[in-house]
């Protein structure tokens, strides 16, 4: 990788999910984080990816922060229905972890 041969700490990724086997993706880049003390920052749109493959969640709107922590801890139903306008169902599966299933917009 050509970060990891640069020596760079932040490794950064732009809509990285449009391929058709994230979990590939991941699985490949993943173990290599904590052994070269790499940071992998992304932005994904699709809320289920984001809480499958990160390990902490900053929440935007119209180019403001407003929250950040671990996904159990930012993305719930309230947080989903107050900054997006949208009803959910949370739940949680021992495998892929949060689903977020979208009911209604508020």
């Amino acid at each position: 990788m050509i970060g990891v041969a640069l020596k760079m700490k932040l490794f950064s990724l732009e809509q990285p999910i449009r391929i058709s086997k994230p979990d590939r993706l991941y699985g490949f880049i993943s173990p290599l984080l904590p052994v070269h003390d790499l940071t992998l920052e992304y932005e994904k749109h699709d809320v289920n990816q984001a809480v499958r493959y990160s390990d902490t969640i900053m929440v935007m709107k119209n180019g403001e922060m407003l929250m950040a922590g671990v996904p159990e801890e930012v993305i719930t139903e309230q947080a989903m229905k107050d900054i997006y306008g949208v009803n959910v169902a949370i739940r949680r599966e021992e495998e892929t972890g949060l689903i977020v299933v979208p009911l209604s917009i508020v």
